[in-house]
């Protein structure tokens, strides 16, 4: 079990520096791609809160 968590940490990690990044280019998310993992990043935060 955590194991998974800490691969899923990183990953997580990778996303939200990709979105960092892509929102310093352009100030809106207009690809679904974006969308995407923004979701995806806010369901495993979620998930998070509800395992503490």
């Amino acid at each position: 079990m955590a194991t998974s968590l800490s691969i899923m940490d990183s990953k997580t990690g990778n996303q939200i520096q990709k979105l960092k990044n892509r929102c310093r280019k352009k100030p809106y998310l207009d690809d679904d791609d974006d969308i995407n993992s923004t979701r995806e990043i806010l369901s495993v935060k979620r998930w998070r809160n509800l395992q503490a």
